[in-house]
């Protein structure tokens, strides 16, 4: 079993290369921002913030051992990164933006396919870039929703028709092997979805160079 001691040292590696991400987001940010503003920046300009949020809540929950938030913020990240897929795959930008500045959900309308963008078709097609991301999105909606998860992490021992839980209390050590795995998942979907991102970023710098050299 991992110790806390044991935990915190090897967490610690994760931490940091997360920090990195953080770093290189405020610079994919600013080649988003760029020097013109479009309607697609809007959708970007939120992603992004919220991802840099969600990460450093994340470096806090971790160092707080707290996997109830720790599950649940990465599976937010698993969500970052389908809606930003989503924007390149649509079949109409325009209409996508629109609907989440209205507060709608988009899993009614077709990426380019023809295909509804509901979660569970996001979550299969990001397979091809991560063959386990619909599993972990499985997974760490239990986090999101009351699930097994929950009860599972009340109960510290069952033996001899003897139960023992806790409420609240710290988190037992053998549940630190999860939160290393849910460390190393995180920073894979960070990565996954700062590529994404740079491809945005790559994007609005080719649309301001041919837009101001043409004005």
């Amino acid at each position: 079993m991992m110790t806390n001691e044991q935990y915190l040292q090897q967490v610690s590696k994760y931490i940091n290369e997360i920090e990195i991400c953080i770093k290189q987001t405020i610079t994919v940010a600013k080649n988003v921002i760029g020097k013109n503003i479009i309607l697609p920046d809007l959708y970007f300009y939120g992603l992004l913030d919220r991802n840099m949020h969600l990460a450093r809540g994340f470096i806090s929950v971790l160092k707080e051992r707290n996997l109830t938030c720790v599950g649940a913020l990465l599976r937010l990240q698993l969500d970052n990164c389908m809606r930003l897929y989503a924007i390149h795959i649509a079949e109409n930008q325009q209409e996508v933006i629109n609907y989440v500045l209205e507060g709608k959900s988009i899993r009614n309308l077709k990426d380019k396919n023809g295909k509804k963008m509901v979660d569970a078709y996001l979550k299969k097609q990001l397979n091809q870039y991560d063959n386990q991301f619909s599993k972990i999105y499985d997974e760490t909606s239990g986090f999101i929703h009351f699930s097994g998860k929950a009860v599972y992490q009340s109960i510290i021992d069952m033996e001899d028709n003897k139960i023992s839980v806790q409420i609240g209390r710290e988190l037992p050590e053998k549940f630190n092997t999860t939160l290393i795995e849910c460390s190393a998942a995180y920073l894979n979907y960070y990565r996954l979805f700062l590529s994404f991102m740079e491809s945005a970023a790559d994007w609005k710098k080719n649309f301001d160079e041919n837009y101001n050299g043409n004005n």
